[in-house]
């Protein structure tokens, strides 16, 4: 072998070198081998994470990135819809005076709110602004537009409408709410609880509502003094919505009222969207009239309005006149005792003298309703800059 070897010292030369060369290749593929093993796991684990989200997900293309945009739109639509149903006394009187100019509450909203806030100086007033939108409709269609906004506003409303006062609704509707001094806010007070004691009082949209004039029922704010100016805005959201239960109850059929009560004051809880009056009412009313009254206040959405009941404890007038007499009646049928004569009549029971005669059994109940009234703000502007 050693002769074999140094005879063939150059073959053996060769051949040294060339396995290490083969094992160095051998490393080396090992080497890029592990890499590309370990590439295509990843690869393969970035397809199924790709694959899961394709199935969850539509493909970020530029149809699917249009179609999302105008599901938003869509949405946006849904949800202004809906915020509309909160606390908008005025939103049907709107929707007819846009009718009238050709257009649609929507629409008219879009444009004067972009108009106002392009328009809105430091000192003007938002009166000012508006007149300056009504421009781009002709005097004929605004004096129009207006007498039906008036009429349907005056359907559900005791506040006397003139030229005086039409601005300001209007604006309320279109999204500035009411503001006015301290003075004509007095005034205000005074004037719609005398209006609401006037119809609760008379047969118009039902029966007469019993309302003792020393209850407070009607009073939001201390008539005698003059409210500050950051109040105004809610004792007349307050007064709109005495108003609307105060139709609601004549229409359900409620006969008196003993109080009505805030709960949490005159600014209510406010988020920045939307503000929520607490309110307690104690009434008296036939059990038929208080489901009326549950019903209609569910369904006040249709007129845009939101009530939430909170809580409800009734209970029937006659229940204990109806035990008395429960009481007296079983008494005479019971058998006459042994020293009871044969021939002696029993005293008639509903006649005795401590019971009295009733003619008839009513469903009279006393009942307590404690409620939520839910306004949306969130699309009012502001006033000034």
């Amino acid at each position: 072998m050693k002769d074999f070897i140094k005879k063939n010292v150059v073959l053996m030369t060769i051949l040294s070198l060339s396995l290490m060369f083969f094992l160095f290749l051998a490393a080396v593929g090992f080497v890029e081998w592990s890499k590309v093993n370990k590439s295509q796991t990843a690869l393969l684990a970035l397809r199924t994470d790709i694959q899961k989200l394709n199935d969850e997900k539509p493909y970020p293309v530029k149809d699917n990135l249009q179609n999302i945009k105008g599901d938003w739109g869509i949405l946006n639509d849904k949800l202004w819809e809906i915020n509309q149903l909160f606390g908008k006394p005025y939103r049907k009187a709107l929707q007819e005076f846009a009718k009238s100019l050709g257009t649609d509450q929507a629409k008219l909203s879009l444009a004067w709110s972009e108009f106002y806030r392009k328009n809105i100086q430091k000192n003007d007033l938002p009166e000012q602004i508006l007149m300056r939108f009504l421009k781009n409709y002709s005097p004929e269609q605004i004096a129009g537009a207006k007498k039906i906004f008036k009429e349907n506003a005056e359907k559900r409303s005791v506040e006397q409408i003139s030229d005086s006062n039409i601005n300001e609704l209007l604006m309320d509707a279109l999204g500035i709410p009411r503001k006015m001094s301290p003075d004509a806010c007095k005034v205000y007070i005074q004037n719609m609880e005398s209006a609401l004691f006037k119809f609760a009082s008379s047969a118009e949209f039902g029966n007469p509502l019993i309302i003792g004039e020393k209850s407070g029922v009607f009073n939001v704010y201390d008539k005698t003094s003059l409210p500050p100016a950051d109040h105004i805005s809610n004792i007349i959201r307050h007064y709109k919505l005495i108003e609307d239960f105060t139709y609601r109850m004549k229409g359900a059929g409620i006969e008196s009222v003993k109080s009505l009560q805030k709960l949490n004051g005159i600014e209510g809880a406010n988020d920045g969207q939307f503000i929520t009056f607490s309110y307690k009412i104690e009434f008296a009313a036939p059990s038929q009239a208080l489901r009326k009254l549950i019903e209609d206040m569910q369904g006040a959405y249709k007129d845009n309005r939101i009530y939430v009941i909170r809580d409800i404890v009734f209970s029937k007038i006659n229940d204990d006149m109806k035990s008395r007499i429960s009481s007296a009646a079983s008494a005479a049928t019971e058998k006459p005792d042994s020293r009871t004569k044969p021939n002696q009549p029993l005293p008639p029971p509903l006649l005795a003298p401590d019971i009295p005669f009733v003619l008839g059994l009513s469903d009279g109940i006393t009942a307590e309703l404690k409620f939520d009234y839910i306004i949306y703000i969130g699309d009012e502007l502001k006033v000034g800059r």
